[in-house]
């Protein structure tokens, strides 16, 4: 399969006997596939600004069903990323008699979604500019996974929150929707305290 034979199957063959026994394996590769082409055909192409992401099957290259999968997945998240969350890619391969196989990657992307507005919920002590600088998910801008997963994360590593969600308002509007960011500060003051008993020291306590 590595090498191009998609088709391939392997069965081995052991006698019903005791002692020491002789295993056949018997191969039966099928036709080896290369890559002639691959193609991507979409109805909204991804924006220039998108980042480029590494494609698993060239031309020359053999034909392997897992670098399939990877690019098929590697559009799904750079479509889901640029604000398209129904994204669907239908993969198409043609092969030819003398093992050439020609790959079109179809995408119908559904209607692109951004950011309406952006409500920061739950703060008491932390300015609410400090949660918005550390933000990737900008008010009129397309809402993507990345950015959701990647905002939350950086608010997470500010240490000054015990929880940070983000969610859609209003996740069945079509064409823009709004994010709520709740977070629930962590107390500005933890006390931590400890006792205990040594040789030299004998009872000892911390605070």
């Amino acid at each position: 399969e590595e090498d191009g034979y998609p088709e391939a199957r392997v069965q081995a063959e052991v006698p019903e006997e005791g002692g020491d026994l002789p295993v056949v394996y018997r191969l039966r590769p099928g036709q080896r596939r290369v890559v002639a082409s691959v193609s991507v055909e979409a109805a909204a192409p991804l924006p220039d600004d998108a980042p480029s992401r590494e494609r698993f099957l060239r031309p020359g290259a053999p034909y392997r069903l897992r670098d399939l999968a990877r690019d098929r997945n590697g559009l799904l998240a750079a479509y889901r990323d640029a604000g398209y969350p129904q994204v669907e890619v239908t993969p198409e391969v043609a092969s030819s008699e003398d093992g050439q196989v020609r790959v079109v990657l179809r995408v119908a992307p559904g209607a692109q979604v951004r950011v309406d507005r952006v409500v920061i919920a739950g703060l008491k002590s932390t300015r609410e500019e400090v949660v918005r600088r550390e933000l990737l998910v900008k008010e009129g801008e397309p809402l993507g996974l990345e950015r959701v997963l990647e905002s939350q994360r950086r608010l997470g590593a500010l240490g000054i929150f015990e929880r940070v969600s983000l969610t859609e308002m209003d996740p069945e509007t079509p064409d823009v929707r709004s994010v709520v960011v709740a977070v629930e500060e962590a107390p500005l003051t933890t006390v931590a305290y400890g006792v205990g008993y040594a040789e030299r020291d004998e009872l000892r306590g911390s605070v």
